[in-house]
């Protein structure tokens, strides 16, 4: 995807620890340790070659916009498609969304690629910045800067026009958020009648509520959750995976696996509700590893 100028791995040292760093294809910083610098190396040797994999040519030196903008969207979706995914489908939605909605219709997506410059893109964000939130007007923006950084990839440009518009550019253009009342959390008595209500009205999901008020999951994290994740010895929760959009599992947000502590009253709950799946489970003769 990247072309002749694939994202570089860089191999240092980082806290005492031999390292690697680098940008994922969503354009995340990633860093990782390992106990010797063989060993980092050989990763990033293996990274890269997943960073650079196969290459893709666009054959439109003269494309607009939208025409480089149809050829990009349509590659990453194969990339988001096989069977080792190198981007997240969820990423291809959001890039997908910022250009049909926001950039093909208009003057931006009729321009060539090459006559792009950054007095244009902030002028189409600031007509954005009448009617959309602060928030998509960053999305479109984020979507425009990787559209072009792949155009240089591919030899159309040689210099990102959107890189030159910083943050305080972009949200001087952006709508004010619209003001709504401060969210907080239950108190003890809320939290108490929220449970007693869930008792009786969503007897199946009280548990699953419990988890989220106590160990702080988010809402995919707690759907994805299963036995085999639960350490009742040590009373923690292993967080590995979430359920992202159209029920598709996937790693967290962050991409890292982390360890939640939980309370030996939730431990407890816990215990009782495996038990009993897996007395449902084997009296239905199927395996027990999930909710």
């Amino acid at each position: 995807m990247r072309g002749r100028r694939a994202r570089k791995v860089h191999v240092g040292i980082y806290r005492g620890k031999p390292s690697i760093s680098y940008r994922d294809l969503e354009g995340k910083q990633r860093r990782f340790t390992y106990d010797t610098k063989a060993e980092a190396k050989a990763e990033a040797e293996r990274v890269q070659d997943e960073l650079r994999g196969p290459v893709r040519r666009c054959e439109m030196p003269y494309a607009t916009v939208k025409e480089f903008g149809v050829w990009w969207l349509s590659y990453l979706k194969t990339l988001a498609e096989a069977d080792e995914p190198r981007i997240k489908p969820r990423t291809v939605e959001s890039y997908t969304w910022a250009l049909e909605k926001h950039v093909y219709g208009t003057l931006l997506g009729l321009t060539q690629v090459r006559d792009v410059w950054h007095g244009t893109v902030m002028q189409h964000l600031a007509e954005l910045g009448k009617k959309l939130s602060r928030n998509s007007v960053r999305i479109v923006r984020a979507t425009l800067h990787t559209l072009m950084q792949d155009a240089i990839a591919q030899g159309i440009i040689i210099h990102n026009p959107v890189a030159s518009i910083s943050k305080a550019k972009r949200d001087r253009f952006a709508a004010p958020a619209p003001c709504s009342e401060t969210a907080t959390a239950f108190d003890p008595i809320e939290e108490a009648k929220f449970f007693e209500a869930c008792a009786t009205k969503a007897k199946r999901y009280r548990l699953l509520f419990r988890v989220y008020a106590r160990a702080g999951l988010r809402v995919g994290e707690g759907r994805a959750l299963q036995i085999g994740d639960v350490d009742l010895e040590s009373q923690a929760i292993t967080v590995s995976r979430t359920v992202h959009r159209k029920a598709r599992i996937g790693p967290t947000k962050s991409s890292r696996i982390r360890k939640v502590p939980i309370s030996s009253r939730l431990a407890g709950e816990l215990r009782e509700h495996i038990s009993s799946l897996r007395e449902q489970s084997m009296a239905a003769g199927r395996p027990s590893n999930e909710w």
